[in-house]
């Protein structure tokens, strides 16, 4: 995903460990995107880390593209659908 989105790794200010949700530590790289846009809502200057090592799940190819995290999630009113197992974002 960084190398579609142009992302440079200059900036050695920049790296730095990260845990994940499973409780491992990984090296990452802290990014601005400029615009990062989920169906209808759009967010402008999200903070974001882009993970040096693969994990598991993304060999598994089960992140997909990534994982939204509150960089994005906080700037909006959120509402869970468990029955349909659906999140829904407030714009």
């Amino acid at each position: 995903m960084a190398k579609k989105l142009d992302i440079s790794f200059t900036d050695p200010l920049k790296f730095l460990r990260a845990r994940t949700a499973d409780g491992r530590e990984t090296s990452a790289y802290l990014v601005t995107l400029r615009t990062l846009k989920l169906d209808n809502v759009e967010a402008k200057d999200v903070e974001a880390v882009v993970m040096m090592e693969s994990t598991a799940q993304e060999q598994d190819k089960e992140l997909g593209d990534g994982l939204l995290g509150m960089s994005f999630l906080g700037r909006y009113p959120i509402q869970v659908d468990h029955r349909r197992k659906k999140l829904i974002l407030k714009s």
